[in-house]
């Protein structure tokens, strides 16, 4: 009996070890989530961004030319008022050629950087808000030219992934960048509000300006409202931008390219790192359990031969008391 409960209590510890152990695996997976999911959101959206900037390299010039035109055309064709996005077969076709490079739906780049986001995008429609931004139906695209106002969404707490989720921390005089094929369009906010989801007054076309509105839900998580981020293009920044890229064009590259590498592995170094951490964790709990094995074996053979000794006596003793009471009869037989 006394072997038996000692054999339930190691088995008791053995399940509470592998418990624990379990527990700190799961706990390591949810603490590691959050960096796995964005180190891989970025290498998604990385490889768009890259699979669009080769697309626009393989085009000639007379081609980009004639997608601008394209899309200017389409601008031209624009009611002042947004109207309803439900687009027709024919409609949705000729929207969906605008700006169209690659079989993704991708028309270009934005790029935030006070918020360090850049993200592909894409035409509205076929779930593409899961992928990025994309360019709201109905509006103007961003291509430069007066009576112009184009509208880019995102998501915010969208489920393991961050768009515009940082998008309240823009401020006036903060800027945003759209690339359209190889030229890039700077916009400086000049409002910002937060309106009801059928409110699109704001989105209007205005006469003489160039205007782009990023828009998410607000409040995070509970999204009864929406975000509107006003910026209104200015050429004066795209050209500083663009003398500084020429003079620094080559050392620049050099030196992005390295940053960028870095920043891109650093969620990796984390998980590795953790990961380690995790597996010594492991070996720390799970070597006692095999010592203990070895330990109770080593008891449990004792305990055995112990018991065996001790039923050998009580069989000696048993054997002795049998025949003492065997001659004790038997004398008394005799008399």
């Amino acid at each position: 009996m006394e072997t038996q409960h000692k054999g339930k209590d190691r088995s008791k510890k053995k399940v509470f070890r592998i418990a624990g152990a379990l527990f700190l695996f799961l706990s390591v997976l949810v603490f590691l989530y959050p960096f796995m999911s964005s180190y891989i959101n970025k290498m998604y959206d990385k490889g768009m961004i890259e699979a669009y900037e080769s697309a626009v390299d393989d085009k000639e010039e007379n081609e980009k030319k004639e997608l601008l035109n394209k899309a200017r055309i389409y601008n031209g064709t624009l009611v002042t008022a947004v109207r309803d996005p439900d687009l027709s077969a024919d409609e949705k076709v000729r929207y969906e050629d605008v700006l169209s490079l690659t079989q993704t739906g991708q028309i270009g780049v934005i790029k935030i950087p006070k918020i360090n986001v850049e993200l592909p995008v894409f035409h509205e429609g076929d779930d593409n808000l899961s992928k990025g931004a994309t360019h709201m139906k109905g509006t103007s695209f961003p291509v430069g030219g007066s009576d112009i106002h184009c509208v880019i969404s995102a998501h915010t707490a969208y489920p393991g992934k961050i768009f515009f989720d940082d998008l309240t921390k823009l401020e006036n005089d903060d800027y945003f960048y759209i690339s359209i094929l190889d030229h890039t369009y700077a916009y400086k906010v000049i409002n910002r509000v937060k309106v009801l989801p059928e409110d699109t007054d704001r989105l209007d076309i205005e006469k003489n300006k160039d205007l782009c509105t990023l828009i998410t839900c607000t409040p995070y998580a509970v999204n009864t409202h929406r975000l509107l981020i006003t910026g209104e293009r200015d050429e004066a920044q795209e050209q500083r931008l663009e003398k500084e890229r020429e003079s620094t064009d080559s050392r620049e590259d050099s030196n992005n390219s390295h940053e960028r590498s870095d920043h891109m592995d650093l969620p990796l170094i984390i998980m590795i790192v953790l990961l380690s951490l995790f597996i010594t964790m492991i070996v720390l709990i799970f070597i006692p359990v095999f010592k203990s094995d070895k330990t109770d074996k080593k008891t449990d053979d004792l305990d055995q031969r112990y018991e065996k000794v001790m039923r050998k006596k009580r069989d000696n003793y048993s054997s002795y008391f049998e025949d003492s009471d065997e001659k004790d009869l038997s004398e008394k037989e005799d008399l």
